[in-house]
């Protein structure tokens, strides 16, 4: 590979990682933001195997990315009613 197509793909990995990155905030991914990021990933030609090390890199499992959810977030206890009055 020639040290542009090396840039190009670096670029394209930065690029990915940060869409990851923010469809990932909340902890919560909707189906629309899944579907964009695979649409992505096929357009930039992602492999599965750079998305599963940028999961990783952003601390989710890929078993947390197939439920949609970070394990904290549906872990989270419920939180207790208030009596205020």
């Amino acid at each position: 590979r020639s040290q542009r197509d090396i840039d190009r793909g670096d670029g394209v990995i930065s690029e990915y990682r940060m869409v990851l990155s923010v469809v990932l905030a909340d902890g919560i991914i909707h189906p629309a933001e899944k579907m964009l990021v695979r649409e992505y990933a096929l357009k930039k030609s992602i492999s599965a195997e750079a998305h599963e090390a940028i999961l990783k890199e952003l601390d989710w499992t890929i078993d947390e990315w197939d439920q949609g959810v970070k394990r904290q977030v549906w872990q989270l206890p419920a939180s207790k009613p208030s009596h205020r009055r």
